[in-house]
């Protein structure tokens, strides 16, 4: 993911990585490609795990998600320019 890379993250902010990571895999998807991350979501994910998560936090992982959707934006539009199949095309007549 291009704009996720970059240096190293500092160990104060790795949790925020993995709580995106986890957050991320259960994402739903809208047939064009994934959905992005809900306030209900983290909400729910927080409730359910018994994470506190200050609002920069939330901030910092909208942030991460936003920059997640461009990159799969973008590399979506890159594989359809190149003429190779995009993640959710599917045979036609299926």
């Amino acid at each position: 993911m291009r704009l996720l890379d970059g240096p190293q993250l500092p160990v104060d902010c790795m949790h925020l990585w993995f709580w995106f990571l986890e957050l991320s895999a259960a994402r739903g998807s809208n047939g064009f490609g994934p959905n992005p991350l809900s306030f209900h979501d983290i909400e729910a994910w927080s409730r359910l795990t018994n994470t506190v998560i200050r609002p920069n936090e939330l901030r910092a992982l909208i942030a991460l998600d936003h920059a997640y959707l461009i990159d799969y934006a973008e590399a979506s539009a890159a594989r359809r320019r190149d003429g190779r199949p995009d993640a959710n095309d599917h045979p036609r007549g299926t």
